[in-house]
């Protein structure tokens, strides 16, 4: 277990999957376009250097949210380029894609900001209020904003509404994730604490002293009951979400971890930091025989989250349904598969 390759890449600041496994490096030098085995493919060059300030990738297609500050572009990793842009009226902090893919959220210095993918329309869902940590849950339905001192979830509808407010950390939340099933959600904060809440009871479950310093990134594996962490301090870390127990510990990025995420259906994980982007295969989240999954048929029911077996693909996880149709992330790509018929 552990590192498993490298690719050296000075200053990454987020990492990113595409629809069909492409990775995303964001860092100081723009966005590169690698395989999931770290093998760069070609670099998205815009008008500016520095498009890994914010970082959204399509649950649907290969297309890239990024910014550089207060504009947001839309890229296209197939071809290495940027396409359109988007002027906003605040400094971006973060980006979250809607997975109907048909809006976008981001998370600035000045509020919160839903911009239409479609249309050529921004608006505010609140201001004069700093937000540094924006993400989706699997259906859409709700998304999770990260303030300073708490998180509030929104509720999606025609009218987008703010729901509840978690409150517990010290300083801004830097980092949030919405599990699978829209029953957990994990923070991370600049106080170093990950925190994971109950969202039924709207209580904090469990406190962790996960870092020294900021936590930068975190991710919640799709299929097992474990969190990663990256932090200032360098360090990427795996966490046991029912005992809160630590289960692996790496310093992974000297200078500073930034960006993490899990691969597909969750096998193996990629972070980015001050100092390169490594793969990690960590312990616990080894793939579990097929034999013990449902078998794909276009006849049967899938929701988001869920795991089966493909006898042509092998294993994958729902990533998205839009109404007969899902996505289904496989090991290097993602296929799109009728269900319900």
């Amino acid at each position: 277990m552990g590192a498993r390759a490298e690719l050296r890449e000075k200053g990454v600041r987020r990492v990113g999957f595409t629809a069909r496994g492409a990775l995303i490096v964001a860092g100081a030098r723009g966005l590169k376009v690698c395989t999931p085995e770290l093998r760069p493919q070609r670099t998205l060059r815009g008008p500016s250097s520095e498009l890994g300030r914010g970082l959204a990738t399509s649950p649907l297609d290969e297309s890239v949210l990024c910014s550089d500050g207060a504009t947001i572009y839309l890229a296209d990793a197939d071809k290495g380029r940027v396409e359109g842009e988007r002027r906003l009226r605040s400094r971006v902090l973060a980006l979250a894609r809607s997975p109907r893919d048909d809006f976008a959220l981001a998370a600035c210095e000045d509020g919160l900001l839903r911009v239409d993918l479609r249309e050529d329309q921004v608006t505010w869902l609140e201001r004069d209020r700093t937000y540094r940590a924006i993400r989706f849950s699997n259906d859409g339905r709700v998304a999770a904003a990260g303030g300073r001192g708490f998180v509030e979830l929104w509720r999606l509808n025609a009218q987008p509404t703010r729901g509840a407010r978690l409150v517990g950390h010290e300083g801004y939340v830097t980092a949030v994730a919405l599990g699978p099933k829209g029953r957990l959600l994990a923070s991370g904060g600049e106080d170093g604490s990950l925190r994971l809440w109950d969202l039924r009871a709207r209580e904090e479950q469990r406190c962790i002293p996960a870092h020294t310093g900021t936590v930068n990134d975190l991710d919640l594996n799709p299929h097992v009951q474990r969190a990663v962490t990256v932090g200032e301090d360098g360090a990427l870390r795996l966490w046991d979400i029912p005992t809160g127990e630590l289960v692996f510990s790496a310093e992974a990025h000297p200078g500073g971890a930034n960006g993490v995420a899990w691969f597909g259906d969750g096998i193996f994980a990629v972070s980015g930091g001050a100092d390169a982007v490594r793969t990690w295969r960590l312990p616990g989240v080894d793939e579990p025989p097929a034999e013990e999954l449902p078998e794909y048929s276009p006849r049967a029911v899938f929701r988001v989250g869920d795991r089966l077996s493909h006898p042509v693909f092998g294993v994958g996880t729902v990533t998205s349904v839009a109404g007969k149709m899902i996505l289904v992330a496989f090991a290097g790509e993602s296929r799109r598969l009728a269900h319900g018929r």
